[in-house]
């Protein structure tokens, strides 16, 4: 590049930036309004900030219906209504179904777990899908969880 034409290239810029400043400038800032009459009623409490509860640690205790089973052309669906009576959430609740031959040995099953937490008096429902089999006998239901074991009651209905 020659040196005339970068002086010259230098002068342009500069002759630019200064029209162009007054251009872009902000404007100045307008007046706040006058604030509005304070309104009768209080703003709303804050929400009461959630309480993690420790889960189950242990034996849980769950109330469990009469389960009911509907057996369909290829394959038995199981229900079972569940209720938490422990005192503290259970993690990871799971039920194992497990069915037999007339001679005791276990042929088919299907297991399901909770995802999320099972809280205290909370009631859940389990839908048990198993395939069928002329085989098939009678059924049996085995409760876990994450953290222990499970005691289980029947009852007719929740209390």
């Amino acid at each position: 590049m020659k040196p005339r034409s970068s002086i010259a290239l230098v002068l342009v810029l500069a002759c630019a930036t200064l029209v162009a400043h007054p251009v872009y400038a902000q404007k100045p800032a307008a007046k706040p309004a006058t604030p509005a009459p304070a309104a009768k009623t209080p703003p709303p409490a804050p929400a009461a900030p959630t309480k993690w509860v420790e889960p189950v640690k242990g034996t849980a205790v769950l109330q469990v219906l009469k389960p009911d089973v509907k057996a369909g052309s290829k394959e038995i669906v199981t229900t079972l209504k569940v209720k938490n009576i422990s005192i503290a959430p259970i993690a990871g609740l799971r039920v194992d179904e497990y069915w037999y031959d007339s001679k005791g040995s276990v042929i088919a099953g299907d297991s399901k777990r909770m995802k999320q937490l099972v809280q205290s008096g909370e009631v859940v429902t389990f839908e048990l899908h198993t395939q069928r089999d002329p085989k098939m006998q009678r059924n049996t239901y085995q409760f876990s969880h994450a953290n222990g074991k499970v005691k289980v009651d029947s009852v007719k209905k929740f209390d």
